[in-house]
C-alpha cells in the first residue's frame, strides 16, 4: 500500500458487482432499522413527542408490524439508491484518484489530498443517487409522518403527481441535498481514514482476510457513521419538514425558519438520537455486508 493508502481503496470488484453488493445491503439494514427511521421522523414533526410514547402509539393502533410503516417505500428507495450509489462510488474511485488528477491541466498546483478525494466521490454519488430517487423519499417520509393514508407506494406516486406536479414529488430537494451531500462527502473521507488507521490494529488480532475486512468495515463504518450524522442533523429536519407539506411549497430557508420559532436551536436536533442510531447501525451494516460482498464477488468472478 503507498503512504495515502490509495492501493487499499481501489475497488475490489467490477460496477456490477458493487452495485448488487449495495442493493443487498441496502436492503438488509433498511429492514432492520426501520422503526428507528418511523421513530426519528415523527420526532421531527410537532407537537414533541418521545420514544416511548411514539412507539405506545404505533403498536396500539396497528401492533408490533406498526413500527415497520413505510418498509416499502423505504425498500422502493433503498434498494435501487443504495446500487446506484455504490456503483457510482466504484466508478469515481476508478476515475478520479488524487494522482489522477494533479496530472490533469490546472491541477498541477493544487494540494488535493486522499481526504479531499474521499469526500468529493462520497458526495458527488449520494447527490446524484439522492436526486434520482427522491419521489420515493417524499413518499416515505410521508408514509412514516403518519399524516397520509396512502394505500401503496404506487398510489402515493400517482397522487402526489396528480395534486401537486413535479414539483410535490421532488419536494425538498435542497434540503435532502444540503443533508446527503456534506454527510456522504464527510462519512466517507472519514470512512476511509479510519479504515487506514484502524487496519494495523486489526492485524494484530491474527483473523483471516475475510474477517479482518469485516471487522475494520465496521468498526470504520461505525465511527464514520455517527461523525458525519451529528453534523447533518439539522438539514435532516429541514427535509422532513418540507416533504410533509401538501398545501403549499416550504423552501428550505422558509423550514428553518419554521423549525427555529418552535423551540429554538434545539429543534433543529429533534430526533438525533433516533437518526444517530440508526445512521450509525445503518452505516455498519451496509459497508460490513458490501465490503465482504465484494471482496467475494471478486474472488469468484476471478476464478470463472
Amino acid at each position: 500500500m503507498g503512504a495515502n493508502g490509495w492501493k487499499k481503496e481501489q475497488p475490489k470488484s467490477s460496477v456490477t458487482g458493487s452495485m448488487l453488493a449495495g442493493s443487498l445491503s441496502g436492503a438488509l439494514s433498511a429492514t432492520a432499522l426501520q422503526p428507528l427511521e418511523v421513530v426519528k421522523t415523527r420526532q421531527q414533526l410537532p407537537p414533541s413527542r418521545s420514544v416511548r410514547q411514539i412507539v405506545s402509539v404505533l403498536v396500539e393502533q396497528k401492533g408490533v408490524l406498526g413500527l415497520w410503516t413505510g418498509l416499502s417505500a423505504s425498500l422502493y428507495r433503498t434498494v435501487p439508491g443504495v446500487g446506484l450509489y455504490f456503483g457510482i462510488l466504484h466508478t469515481l474511485q476508478a476515475t478520479t484518484k488524487s494522482d489522477r488528477w494533479l496530472s490533469h491541466p490546472g491541477f498541477e498546483s493544487m494540494a488535493i489530498t486522499p481526504a479531499f478525494t474521499h469526500f468529493f466521490q462520497g458526495a458527488t454519488a449520494r447527490g446524484l443517487a439522492a436526486t434520482v430517487l427522491l419521489p420515493f423519499t417524499v413518499v416515505k417520509a410521508r408514509i412514516e409522518s403518519g399524516l397520509f393514508q396512502y394505500s401503496n407506494v404506487r398510489q402515493a406516486l400517482i397522487l402526489i403527481a396528480t395534486r401537486e406536479g413535479a414539483q410535490g414529488l421532488f419536494r425538498g430537494l435542497g434540503a435532502t441535498l444540503l443533508r446527503d451531500v456534506p454527510y456522504s462527502g464527510t462519512y466517507f473521507a472519514a470512512y476511509s481514514y479510519f479504515k487506514q488507521k484502524f487496519q494495523p490494529h486489526i492485524d494484530q488480532l491474527g483473523l483471516d482476510e475475510s474477517g479482518s475486512t469485516a471487522l475494520n468495515a465496521a468498526t470504520s463504518a461505525c465511527v464514520a457513521g455517527g461523525v458525519a450524522s451529528a453534523i447533518t442533523h439539522p438539514f435532516d429536519v429541514a427535509k422532513t419538514t418540507t416533504q410533509v407539506q401538501q398545501s403549499k411549497h416550504l423552501g428550505i430557508v422558509d423550514a428553518f425558519k419554521t423549525i427555529y420559532q418552535e423551540n429554538g436551536l434545539q429543534s433543529f436536533y429533534r430526533g438525533f438520537p433516533a437518526r444517530w442510531l440508526r445512521r450509525t447501525l445503518s452505516a455498519t451494516i451496509s459497508w460490513t455486508v458490501y465490503e465482504s460482498v465484494t471482496t467475494w464477488y471478486s474472488a469468484y468472478t476471478q476464478q470463472q
